[in-house]
């Protein structure tokens, strides 16, 4: 049982099916057998960025949450060290780190009540990876939320 408000981590070797087992939570693959229950919205941040390629950043985001406030999506920005103009950009104008501020970004802009991430911080300097998990334990806090890495 995992509860709101906790940080649950999976930490095994490579190759024992983490990426899987996040899959299944996520209900993107179908379990072998055994029950789950999962009570609110996932946010699934993938070990890849999974941008749609021809559209801009805030586009990108709008696709996940059509309903999000620009004063809103300026706090998230700030949290995540990124500058407003990084919303006019397309993905292929970004590093590989940036693209992964803006996955994280637009899984919070969801307003999951779980985040799954799925190695979320892998392309990140430390700066940035202990400054984004801070913050994302913030914004746990504050909103009752399952971090789940």
């Amino acid at each position: 049982m995992f509860l709101k408000r906790k940080n649950k981590c999976i930490a095994w070797r490579i190759g024992i099916g983490k990426t899987t087992i996040l899959n299944i939570l996520a209900g993107i693959l179908e379990k072998d057998n055994g029950e789950i229950i999962i009570e609110g919205k996932i946010g699934y941040i993938f070990q890849d960025d999974r941008l749609v390629p021809w559209l801009n950043i805030y586009e990108n985001i709008k696709l996940i949450n059509d309903t999000i406030l620009m004063e809103e999506l300026e706090k998230y920005l700030n949290l995540l060290n990124l500058e407003k103009n990084v919303l006019l950009k397309y993905p292929d104008e970004l590093s590989g780190g940036m693209k992964k501020r803006i996955n994280i970004l637009r899984t919070i802009s969801y307003k999951p009540d779980i985040i799954l991430m799925d190695e979320a911080f892998s392309s990140l300097d430390l700066s940035n990876k202990y400054r984004i998990i801070k913050e994302l334990i913030n914004i746990q806090k504050k909103i009752n939320l399952l971090l789940l890495w």
